[in-house]
């Protein structure tokens, strides 16, 4: 079982993804900073912060039709 799953509140799984998503991608892990990046997405699809984040981590590895999204 995933552990993130024992976070009870759906905003503090949200912000929990996303700060693990920011980390990586400051460690320049960009697949785990995309894969928690795209699960906070999930939960909130039109947050501003994490579109750009998401869209800055795709632009530094070359995937452009991605950050476009």
């Amino acid at each position: 079982q995933d552990s993130l799953e024992t976070v009870t509140s759906e905003e503090s799984r949200f912000k929990l993804l996303y700060e693990l998503g920011i980390l990586y991608y400051r460690q320049q892990d960009h697949e785990k900073a995309i894969q928690f990046l795209g699960r906070a997405r999930d939960l909130r699809p039109g947050h501003p912060a994490l579109a750009s984040n998401l869209a800055a981590v795709y632009l530094d590895t070359g995937r452009y039709d991605e950050a476009l999204e």
